[in-house]
């Protein structure tokens, strides 16, 4: 429970000026406001921000945030739920 701790805070010292703001108005600072946003998030929001032709969380991770290996890993999620194990496991 320690480590979860302690990648939330260094988390969001990391990047707390880069935001994602979706659909319904969430506001994403962090990978911890992402798992959480995705925990709870409508189907129509994440299809919104991920189909066909754009991943904004994606883009998000790999730019915003720099983890490179992480956004590649979750290109494979086909809704909230697998993106949210993906990120969960981070």
């Amino acid at each position: 429970m320690l480590e979860k701790e302690v990648f939330k805070i260094v988390d969001f010292l990391k990047n707390t000026n880069k935001v994602l703001v979706l659909r319904n108005g969430v506001v994403v600072r962090n990978l911890y406001d992402l798992r959480l946003a995705l925990k709870y998030m409508d189907p129509s929001i994440y299809y919104n921000h991920a189909n066909s032709k754009r991943n904004d969380f994606v883009n998000w991770v790999e730019i915003a945030v720099g983890d490179i290996s992480l956004a590649k890993s979750m290109r494979s999620a086909r809704n909230a739920k697998e993106l949210f194990s993906i990120v969960d496991k981070r």
